[in-house]
Order: C-alpha cells, then sequence, then structure tokens
C-alpha cells in the first residue's frame, strides 16, 4: 500500500510539475517550464540565496520580500504586511479597506518590525536613564509621520509598561542594597515616589487637554524646546 501511494505521488508530481510552490533549489528540475513561461534567467542562478537576485530576498518575520529600491523599499504580498497596514489605521483612515500609497519617502508609515526594533532601543535607554520614553517615542513617530497629538498620547500609554518594568528591575536590583536612604524599596525612593506621582497624576489630564487644543506646528516647538532645555540643564550639570 505504501509503495502504491508513494508511485502515485510521484507520477502526480511528475505530471504538474509547472504547478504549486517550489523550493529554490528544485528550480532547475522546471527549467523547460519555466523559460516556456518567460523566464530570461538561468533557473541554476536562482538557487545561489546570496547571490543575486535570490540576495535581494528578504524576511519579513514568516514572509519574503524583494528589495526594488537601493532606500529598501520591498514588494511582498497583502498578508505579510496586514498588522502593519493595521497599526497605521484608524476609524477615520481605515487603509485596510481603502489602500495607501505613499508618493514620497516623507509620506512612508512604519512598519511592525521597525517599531519593534525602536521599542527595544526605547526601552533600553528608558531603563539606563529612567525616563519615560517619550523623549524618544516622541521624536520617532514623528519621524514616522504619525500626528504630533497621536504621538504624545500613544507616548504616555508607552509609559505605564515601561515604568512597571523599570520599577519591578530597580527594586530587584536594589534589594539588600547597602547605604539607601531609609523608606527605600530597592533602588525606589518612596516618599519622593508617592509625593511625584500624586501631583503627576492630579496634573496629567490638563497637560493633555492643553496639549490636543494646540496647533500641530505649535506643539511641536514647545516639545523641541522643552528636550533643548532638558539637554542643557544635564550637560550642564555633567560638566559644571
Amino acid at each position: 500500500m505504501k509503495k502504491t501511494l508513494l508511485t502515485l505521488a510521484i507520477l502526480s508530481t511528475a505530471a504538474h510539475a509547472d504547478e504549486g510552490m517550489w523550493m529554490p533549489q528544485q528550480l532547475p528540475q522546471v527549467a523547460k517550464q519555466l523559460k516556456a513561461a518567460g523566464l530570461k534567467l538561468d533557473p541554476a542562478a536562482l538557487t545561489k540565496l546570496t547571490e543575486f537576485p535570490m540576495g535581494a530576498i528578504v524576511s519579513l518575520g514568516g514572509c519574503s520580500a524583494s528589495f526594488v529600491s537601493p532606500q529598501g523599499l520591498v514588494a511582498t504580498n497583502h498578508h505579510c504586511v496586514y498588522n502593519s497596514v493595521a497599526v497605521n489605521s484608524t476609524p477615520e483612515r481605515d487603509l485596510l479597506a481603502n489602500g495607501f500609497l505613499a508618493r514620497t519617502l516623507a509620506e512612508e508609515l512604519p512598519a511592525a518590525p521597525g517599531m519593534f526594533a525602536a521599542g527595544g532601543v526605547i526601552g533600553v535607554v528608558s531603563g539606563l536613564l529612567g525616563a519615560g520614553g517619550g523623549f524618544i517615542s516622541i521624536p520617532f513617530m514623528s519621524w514616522c509621520n504619525i500626528k504630533i497629538h497621536n504621538a504624545v498620547a500613544t507616548s504616555a500609554a508607552l509609559g505605564f509598561p515601561i515604568a512597571l518594568a523599570g520599577t519591578l528591575s530597580n527594586i530587584y536590583f536594589g534589594w539588600g542594597e547597602p547605604g539607601l536612604p531609609p523608606y527605600s524599596l530597592g533602588f525606589i525612593y518612596l516618599p519622593a515616589l508617592l509625593t511625584i506621582a500624586a501631583a503627576s497624576v492630579t496634573m496629567a489630564p490638563l497637560g493633555a487637554r492643553v496639549a490636543h487644543k494646540m496647533p500641530v506646528r505649535k506643539l511641536q516647538r514647545i516639545f523641541a524646546l522643552i528636550l533643548y532645555a532638558l539637554a542643557g540643564y544635564m550637560l550642564w550639570k555633567a560638566f559644571k
């Protein structure tokens, strides 16, 4: 029975050798059919994955794509970028239903792998400096052509998981550390935490309301000025 099934499978494959999905190393087996279909390249060249043209193929995490520009533009299937398109969609701008075309590089939107990598950098820097990550995440999202109001709101939401991870890490690594002030939980100084958190939570809604009523350009300038002021102060403290 097994021999019969194997024979049928081989005969079926031979009968339909020009159909289905083929691994690169199998392409020379269907070279005649590929040439008849209009392929100009040597099918044997397609078996060399690190050379032209296969070297232009990139992985999208379960999908493949091909570079089509020196700037890194890739061509792939719709389902391969579904999540990235969904992330960039809003009820007012449904890219999944209506499609999206970037006519210039400045109009491009971020993809999921790029955001994941940026998130890793934001997490490391935030843990290193004890910052919420907004000073990196907002410029990054603005660079990705996300509106400043959305970038500010998203950054505020990012602050919670970043703060939770940073808090637990600082409690763990500071537990039992000698020389810490009274009322410390690891490296966390509880009196400062409770006082500043109470004031911050009270005033945060006011800041959010003002930000979303402010024109885009004005909000961008205020954010840039605050970053410059903080950077200048830190430099002054470091080198005085």
